[in-house]
Formats: structure tokens, sequence, C-alpha cells
């Protein structure tokens, strides 16, 4: 009774629905072709690898779109596709995909831009690659204008004309049912009769980081795949995340979501706030033990200077509070200073936030 209590406090009030829940199974996954456009992204990602088209994988620099770039990279590497990345300075570029990205995209001939956890807003960046014969593949999970870009595909399952009904998804997760469609694609197609067929469950350690990394909701896909994922986690295959995990002093046989959130999450984190997130990417795709060990000591010693930075910030305001106690009857913190670094403001708004339970705001 009081199990079939909390199952139904979640929503779950069918035996079905509780088997789902209790032992998810991937056969029940939906069908990524429920995504709308995916048909169209990967009619156009097929004949680019056919082609050998130069495709370049767009992503975001934080946990979610590193996972996603990582993932995608890995799957079209795997196919023998003419494939590279690009992850935007956090600073210096900002997010999504820009028009100053297409012309980087004309000087190194890129064909094709497949964006990971952003673009649904980048109207400019995809009329000017149209005018370059550049096509874009868009795949991302934030709400959308009424208008969306004219690329060749926009898979949002947050778009109002979508029915999929996976808007729980994170960018990592568009991503991995993108790879799905693909590889469904090419063995209908007999592409595997000449390489070996990748086992996308090899994909999932990425799926956890990146879904966790970006706290959607583990309902439904998200807690099936997380679960699975987490198993091959604790395999320890992936050397950039086994690194990660020995340098967090984590045994990664028993690796668990609070460890993703608290130590690997914020490292992968810290590269973008601090230095530059294309680190992470070649971490989690790197076959080379020293070299991820040499990158997970770095990912190390730039989470601690985050630490550092965001305590300078919550000491700063802490002091100013202490000075002027009336800043605390107000509905909210609001606080700015040009001395501040910006890359951590979100984390030190967070802390103050739950200190004080009021809204706070940084700037």
């Amino acid at each position: 009774p009081v199990l079939a209590a909390l199952l139904a406090a979640r929503g779950i009030e069918t035996t079905a629905q509780a088997s789902f829940f209790l032992a998810p199974d991937l056969k029940t996954l939906s069908d990524p072709f429920s995504l709308k456009d995916m048909d169209k992204a990967v009619a156009r990602i097929l004949t680019a690898i056919e082609n050998k088209e130069k495709i370049l994988i767009f992503g975001d620099f934080d946990a979610d779109g590193v996972t996603a770039t990582a993932l995608v990279y890995d799957f079209l590497d795997h196919c023998e596709a003419n494939v590279s990345w690009y992850i935007p300075h956090r600073v210096k570029e900002g997010y999504s995909l820009k028009p100053e990205h297409i012309d980087m995209a004309v000087d190194n001939d890129i064909d094709l831009i497949v964006t990971v956890d952003c673009g649904v807003g980048g109207h400019e960046a995809v009329s000017l690659a149209q005018k370059e014969d550049i096509d874009v593949v868009i795949t991302d999970h934030h709400e959308p204008e009424s208008l969306l870009p004219e690329a060749c595909a926009v898979i949002d399952p947050k778009r109002e004309d979508c029915t999929a009904g996976l808007d729980y998804l994170a960018g990592v997760g568009v991503a991995f049912f993108l790879v799905m469609a693909l590889r469904k694609s090419l063995r209908d197609n007999h592409f595997f009769n000449t390489i070996e067929e990748p086992n996308l469950l090899d994909y999932l350690d990425l799926f956890v980081i990146g879904t966790i990394g970006d706290m959607v909701s583990l309902v439904k896909e998200n807690r099936v795949l997380c679960l699975a994922g987490f198993e091959r986690i604790r395999l320890g295959k992936r050397l950039g995340l086994k690194s990660l995990a020995e340098k967090c002093r984590v045994d990664i046989t028993r690796l668990d979501s609070d460890d993703i959130s608290f130590k690997i999450v914020p490292r992968i984190n810290a590269a973008g706030r601090i230095s530059h997130a294309r680190i992470c990417v070649s971490q989690l795709t790197d076959n080379d033990p020293v070299n991820t060990q040499q990158t997970a000591e770095l990912l190390d010693q730039l989470n601690s200077r985050r630490q550092k930075i965001e305590q300078e910030i919550v000491r700063d305001i802490e002091s100013r509070l202490s000075q002027d106690p009336s800043l605390l009857t107000r509905k909210l913190i609001f606080l700015w200073d040009p001395g501040w670094d910006p890359t951590v403001l979100g984390i030190a708004a967070s802390r103050l936030s739950r200190k004080y339970h009021v809204p706070v705001i940084l700037l």
C-alpha cells in the first residue's frame, strides 16, 4: 500500500505504468521518427555520409551541449562520415549559432551543420547559411518562437506541431533520438554490411551526464535511458569519464546521480566558465589514457578556480548584506558589480537564493 500510494502520487495509476516505472524496458522507447522533421534530418545526414560531405556538429558549452556534441560526433565518426565539431566560447562568442559561425563554416568548406542543444532561435545564421549553400539541421530542446528558422529540419520536441510527447528531453536526449533514427535508416539501407553496427548502449553514459547535468525531469524515456546509462558508466569503458571519476575520488563501479550532479558535471561546466568547453568534448571522445588523465587533472584545476571565484563573490555579497541589513527586507536581492566574473554569477545567485529564500539577481 505504501509503494502504491507513492506511485499514485507520481501520477502512476495502472499496473502497466507501475511495471514500466519499477522495471524500465528499452523496448518501450518511443519511435524516434515520431519527432517532427526527424525524417527530413535523417535523409539529409544520410546523403552527407554517402557523399562524404563535410559535416560540422555545432554544440553548446554546458554539460548537456558537450555530451550531445560528443555523442553525435562519436556516432558519425564510427560511420566513417567526414565530420568535425565546434563549441563556441562562452564569453567571446556566446550561446548558439551566429552569422560569424557561418563565415567560419564557409572558410572550412562545410556542407552541412548539425546543431545540438541549440539553434532553434538562430534565424539570422540559418538565413546566411542558405545564401552560402550550407544546409542546417537543428536539434534543440529549448522553447522555440512561433516562427522557426528555415533550416532543412528543426527537431525540437517543444515545437507546437510536434506530437511526440518527448518535451522533457534534454539536448543530449534529442541528439540520442537522432542517432537512433540514423542507425535504423542506415541498417535499412544495408550500410552496416561493410562496417560494424554501433551499439547505442555505448552512448548512454553521455546521455546520463547531459540529462542529469541539465536538470530535466527524470521521467519516462529519461528514466529508462538513465538507468541503462548508469550500467554502461559503471563498466568504465569511456576513458575520459573514468579518469574524471578517479580525479573526483569516486569509484566508477558505484557512481550514482549525486556523483554526476556534484562532482562530474561541475568539472565539465567549469571548463566552459573558466577556459573553453572544447576541452570536455576532447576528454569524452579521446581513447588515449595519458591524454584523458592529463585533461582530467586540468578540469579539476579549473573547477577549483571556479569555486574560488564563486566564493569570493559570495563573500563580497555577504559583506554588503551585513553592512546594509535592509537589503534583506526586500522581496528579492538585486546587486551588481563590474568586477564580478559573469560566468559564475548564476551559481552564486543560486547559493544565496537557497540561503535567504528569496529570488537573487546578480549582474
